[in-house]
């Protein structure tokens, strides 16, 4: 957005009798000063619930209904589920569970203006006081929803415990705005990874290209506290894994023997010793070892060079070895099962 339509967009909402607080006139402030000198990041109309201060300012406290209560035979302890505003349950939680839950999962409103998406704000109550969604056309459609978001993922931040991590589901409507608000909150440098996976099958003939997919943005409390062991998957034993060498270790699979980025002391020719030629890492990349180990593999019969033995080096991969360390998912998850060797 440039300056200029920046400055519109205000005249706007002030032409429609919308009346900008100290706060929001300070922001808007920040912004045009933001455009002007080129930085990045996400500014919105920071637009405050109508239950904000009594949430500030007044403690939370649970109520048992004992009628929805149950109990396991064992008498062990049971999930808790908590009805209500759900700010009010996070705020909640956070006196209780404060750097402790290790998964937190949400599907929030996609804020597609008929999915039921409401907004506590006294000047759209006022407009439409009998809850209606938030209407697609509205100018601050998409500040409504990031202010909505912004304190509830603060809070969903700290009941993350070090080792944390958070899953959203969302779909094209806020996706872009909710990576950047996530990578404030959360920070960039713990991003994991945008899942997309297919959300629909069937096909939309009233529209340009069908959508049928949706995303789960996953970030982290902190990356680095992360073991991607604990990511890994029971590996799908499908039909690539054979062994038509009859290696005694059993069934494998070939994996590229190159790598990503550039390491003189892992750049270097291998000779296939069937043609003589002479390979070197692609363009970009480098080999997954120092030449020294490469001939402990290669002596170990653990390089091959395709199936006609013709072409650059891979590395077997066995198929034990996979079962223990298990597999790595991708972030396109197919409809069918995945193979995750």
């Amino acid at each position: 957005m440039t300056v200029e339509e920046l400055q519109a967009q205000i005249d706007q909402l002030k032409a429609q009798n919308y009346q900008l607080s100290q706060q929001n006139e300070r922001l808007a402030f920040q912004l045009k000063r933001a455009a002007e000198e080129g930085r990045f990041g996400l500014h919105w109309l920071d637009v405050p619930e109508d239950f904000g201060p009594e949430a500030d300012n007044a403690l939370p406290i649970l109520k048992e209904v004992k009628s929805h209560s149950f109990h396991t035979p064992d008498g062990k302890p049971t999930h808790v589920l908590i009805e209500g505003e759900n700010y009010h349950a996070l705020q909640c939680l956070s006196y209780t569970h404060e750097g402790k839950i290790d998964v937190i999962y949400i599907d929030p409103p996609y804020n597609t203006g008929s999915d039921g998406f409401t907004y506590r704000d006294k000047r759209l109550l006022k407009e439409y006081p009998d809850g209606t969604p938030v209407p697609k056309e509205s100018p601050l459609r998409h500040s409504y929803w990031l202010a909505f978001m912004h304190k509830r993922l603060q809070l969903a931040h700290k009941l993350l415990s070090d080792k944390g991590v958070i899953f959203i589901s969302i779909d094209d409507n806020e996706v872009a705005q909710l990576k950047l608000l996530c990578d404030e909150i959360f920070m960039e440098k713990n991003f994991i990874i945008d899942v997309i996976w297919q959300s629909r099958k069937s096909v939309s003939n009233d529209t340009f290209i069908s959508l049928s997919h949706n995303h789960t943005l996953v970030f982290s409390k902190s990356l680095e506290s992360l073991n991607k062991e604990d990511f890994r998957v029971p590996v799908y034993t499908g039909e690539k894994f054979s062994n038509p060498d009859n290696d005694p270790r059993g069934s494998w699979i070939a994996d590229p023997f190159d790598a990503p980025n550039l390491r003189p002391n892992l750049t270097y020719g291998i000779i296939n010793p069937n043609t003589g030629k002479e390979f070197w890492p692609p363009k970009g990349r480098c080999w997954r070892t120092g030449e020294e180990e490469y001939r402990k593999f290669l002596a170990d019969n653990r390089i091959v060079f395709g199936k006609k033995g013709k072409t650059k080096p891979q590395l077997k991969r066995f198929l034990t070895d996979a079962e223990n360390k298990g597999g790595v998912l991708t972030s396109c998850q197919p409809d069918k099962k995945p193979d995750t060797s």
